[in-house]
């Protein structure tokens, strides 16, 4: 599980696709480290994609309108990223990375690193801040010799463990999200605030007043209209029943 870190002065880089189309940001990761490895493999596999498609494209012997574009279809993402990271140059131990970003006060040096260690400096260093979501995740496991009595032991434990919430605990001990609530609030991290949304509300509040004096208005009116109404009908009755007393006084 991967993750990388910036500075706590802003980046618009929100995930590793943005962090490679960029060339403001420099990035690295720790030498000889599995996540290396990772970036290594991936563009490998970019480079045996090319090849594959180079071959299909050259060779082909039949409908070779079919695979003739332009450009090649395929983004060589992770081939730019290990020579970016090759460029700046790799640091030996996680440490070394994270002093490098916080030396960086311009946000402009990203740390790929295990997405555990990450939130775990992340939870306790307010300069320091997680970005993106994390990648390449690989479950964690436990090995040991085939038919070995150790299998049905630790499994045994690690669920007696789990019902115990015991995980859980570490979890909240080592991995805390709510240290970052001690952190000083700063620029964008301080969200939508009260003052923020002060023209919304008196707009809001004026748009409620006007439609009270709106709704008063209406309710005037029809009820005077009512009123007129009905003294109109009170006149026309009175006047058909004079009409209709006149023949019997004949």
């Amino acid at each position: 599980m991967l993750h990388h870190v910036n500075s706590f002065d802003a980046t618009t880089v929100k995930s590793l696709e943005e962090l490679a189309r960029q060339s403001r940001i420099q990035y690295t990761v720790v030498s000889n480290s599995s996540i290396l490895e990772y970036f290594r493999n991936m563009a490998t596999a970019e480079e045996e994609l090319f090849r594959v498609w180079k071959e299909m494209t050259l060779n082909s012997t039949t409908d070779q309108a079919k695979y003739r574009v332009w450009d090649y279809p395929i983004k060589e993402q992770y081939t730019h990223i290990l020579n970016v990271i090759q460029k700046t140059g790799m640091v030996t131990k996680d440490s070394e990375g994270f002093q490098k970003v916080l030396e960086n006060k311009k946000g402009e040096y990203a740390f790929i690193h295990d997405a555990s260690i990450v939130r775990y400096e992340v939870y306790r260093n307010c300069n320091l801040t997680q970005v993106g979501e994390p990648f390449a995740e690989q479950p964690y496991a436990i090995a040991v010799q085939q038919g070995s009595h150790l299998q049905d032991e630790i499994s045994k434990n690690i669920l007696e463990l789990q019902k115990d919430r015991y995980f859980e605990g570490l979890t909240a001990k080592y991995w805390n999200a709510s240290l970052r609530g001690e952190c000083p609030s700063r620029g964008d991290s301080e969200g939508i605030t009260l003052h923020s949304l002060g023209g919304v509300f008196i707009a809001t509040l004026a748009g409620l007043v006007l439609a009270l004096i709106t709704l008063a208005g209406e309710v005037i009116y029809h009820k005077n209209k009512s009123q007129t109404k009905v003294t109109t009908m009170q006149q026309k009755k009175i006047g058909v029943s004079v009409i209709n007393v006149n023949p019997h006084k004949e």
